[in-house]
């Protein structure tokens, strides 16, 4: 899994150029799912997050700015 930079995993929630919602994790171009809400693209990531501690999930707006950080605890 690629890293922020404190050296932390990281998961990105944002609008893909589709329109869906998608979970993206950092240096990689494909998308690890899509959704049709934020909502749901955001419990999926946070899942991820709480069995692998430690990771970040960046949360973004349909507009494309950082709306939210969750950090796993680990």
């Amino acid at each position: 899994m690629s890293t922020d930079q404190r050296g932390k995993p990281l998961l990105r929630v944002l609008r893909g150029k589709a329109g869906v919602w998608e979970v993206q994790e950092a240096g990689f171009e494909t998308p690890l799912s899509y959704f049709n809400s934020a909502q749901e693209a955001k419990d999926y990531a946070e899942d991820i997050a709480e069995s692998k501690p430690g990771i970040i999930v960046e949360v973004y707006n349909e507009y494309g700015r950082l709306q939210s950080t969750v950090c796993a605890a680990g």
